[in-house]
């Protein structure tokens, strides 16, 4: 079972991440100081959006959960719901999807016919990730 299967995060104090690995029941907090609005996990990287910044973790290699800082993009984006991937942020307002990278710029940007109740990446090669949407009108969309 791939090891983002049994991974759950969640915000504590409105200013802590706690990681949770299900399997032997090992936390790691992550101390962020600052208003959480979103969280993103997927394999080793965590997305955490903050007030004015989006702060991007990567989990060292090792038997213990540890996460560093592996990138900081000083912008607020708008967004209703994030994701992350490899090497990419998916936000998305309302019917608009974006795909930025992890220096903050926009490479691809979709509008749908319908507002996104939900995202799920699903997998994939390395910046060729496939994603899931929910939309409002019930219709599924695979990018």
């Amino acid at each position: 079972m791939p090891f983002y299967f049994v991974i759950s995060k969640n915000r504590e104090h409105l200013t802590d991440v706690v990681v949770h690995y299900l399997l032997t029941e090992e936390k790691v907090r992550i101390c962020c100081r600052d208003l959480i609005k979103k969280i993103a996990i997927y394999k080793n990287r965590l997305a955490v959006q903050l007030q004015e910044k989006l702060m991007i973790y990567e989990q060292q290699e090792g038997e213990q959960l540890h996460y560093v800082i592996k990138e900081k993009i000083s912008q607020n984006f708008k967004c209703s719901l994030m994701a992350i991937c490899t090497n990419h942020i998916i936000l998305c307002h309302e019917k608009k999807l974006q795909s930025v990278n992890f220096q903050g710029v926009k490479e691809r940007e979709w509008t749908l016919d319908s507002p996104v109740r939900y995202i799920k990446i699903v997998g994939g090669p390395a910046n060729k990730e496939g994603l899931l949407l929910g939309l409002k009108n019930r219709c599924p969309k695979y990018f």
